[in-house]
Protein backbone atom coordinates (compact mmCIF):
# COMPACT_ATOMS: atom_id res chain seq x y z
CA UNK A 1 0.00 0.00 0.00
CA UNK A 2 1.25 3.25 -0.78
CA UNK A 3 1.30 6.24 1.35
CA UNK A 4 1.85 8.72 -1.56
CA UNK A 5 4.75 10.28 -3.36
CA UNK A 6 7.46 11.30 -1.20
CA UNK A 7 10.76 12.87 -2.41
CA UNK A 8 12.74 11.78 1.13
CA UNK A 9 15.42 9.44 0.49
CA UNK A 10 15.77 7.04 3.29
CA UNK A 11 19.40 6.28 2.30
CA UNK A 12 20.00 9.91 2.94
CA UNK A 13 18.63 9.75 6.87
CA UNK A 14 18.35 6.45 7.92
CA UNK A 15 21.93 5.85 9.32
CA UNK A 16 20.90 8.88 11.53
CA UNK A 17 18.17 7.32 12.96
CA UNK A 18 19.01 4.11 14.26
CA UNK A 19 16.61 2.50 13.21
CA UNK A 20 17.72 -1.21 13.57
CA UNK A 21 18.34 -0.66 17.52
CA UNK A 22 14.99 0.15 17.51
CA UNK A 23 13.38 -2.24 15.52
CA UNK A 24 15.82 -4.98 17.41
CA UNK A 25 15.00 -3.85 20.67
CA UNK A 26 11.01 -4.10 20.07
CA UNK A 27 10.48 -6.89 18.15
CA UNK A 28 8.11 -8.79 20.78
CA UNK A 29 4.34 -7.50 20.66
CA UNK A 30 2.92 -9.15 23.47
CA UNK A 31 -1.01 -9.11 23.15
CA UNK A 32 -3.38 -11.30 25.71
CA UNK A 33 -0.61 -12.89 27.07
CA UNK A 34 0.49 -14.11 23.85
CA UNK A 35 4.06 -13.17 22.37
CA UNK A 36 4.24 -12.26 18.14
CA UNK A 37 7.62 -11.64 16.55
CA UNK A 38 7.33 -8.40 14.75
CA UNK A 39 8.80 -8.70 10.83
CA UNK A 40 12.69 -7.00 11.22
CA UNK A 41 12.27 -5.91 7.29
CA UNK A 42 8.64 -4.50 7.48
CA UNK A 43 9.28 -2.31 10.29
CA UNK A 44 12.44 -0.72 9.41
CA UNK A 45 11.20 -0.21 6.11
CA UNK A 46 7.86 1.95 7.25
CA UNK A 47 10.27 3.45 9.90
CA UNK A 48 12.41 4.84 7.08
CA UNK A 49 9.53 5.77 4.74
CA UNK A 50 8.13 9.05 5.66
CA UNK A 51 4.34 9.37 4.36
CA UNK A 52 3.63 11.86 1.40
CA UNK A 53 1.28 14.11 0.75
CA UNK A 54 -2.11 12.23 0.20
CA UNK A 55 -5.43 14.64 -0.67
CA UNK A 56 -7.37 15.54 2.37
CA UNK A 57 -10.31 16.10 0.87
CA UNK A 58 -13.30 12.86 0.28
CA UNK A 59 -13.72 12.94 -3.37
CA UNK A 60 -17.08 14.80 -4.02
CA UNK A 61 -19.09 11.75 -4.81
CA UNK A 62 -18.31 10.55 -1.59
CA UNK A 63 -18.27 13.89 0.07
CA UNK A 64 -22.06 14.26 -0.81
CA UNK A 65 -23.27 11.41 -0.20
CA UNK A 66 -21.79 11.42 3.79
CA UNK A 67 -24.37 14.90 3.80
CA UNK A 68 -26.93 13.46 2.52
CA UNK A 69 -27.13 10.09 5.20
CA UNK A 70 -26.39 12.13 7.87
CA UNK A 71 -28.87 14.59 7.43
CA UNK A 72 -31.81 12.90 8.88
CA UNK A 73 -30.46 11.48 11.96
CA UNK A 74 -29.24 13.22 14.43
CA UNK A 75 -26.31 12.54 16.97
CA UNK A 76 -26.58 11.35 20.24
CA UNK A 77 -23.88 11.34 22.79
CA UNK A 78 -22.60 7.90 24.41
CA UNK A 79 -22.92 7.68 28.07
CA UNK A 80 -19.48 6.50 29.33
CA UNK A 81 -20.39 6.21 33.20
Amino acid sequence: MSAGYTPWQPEHFVDDLFLPELVNANLTIEVNGLQFMAHREFLERVLSTPPGDLPTEPPAKLRNSRQSNTSDRPCTAVDSG
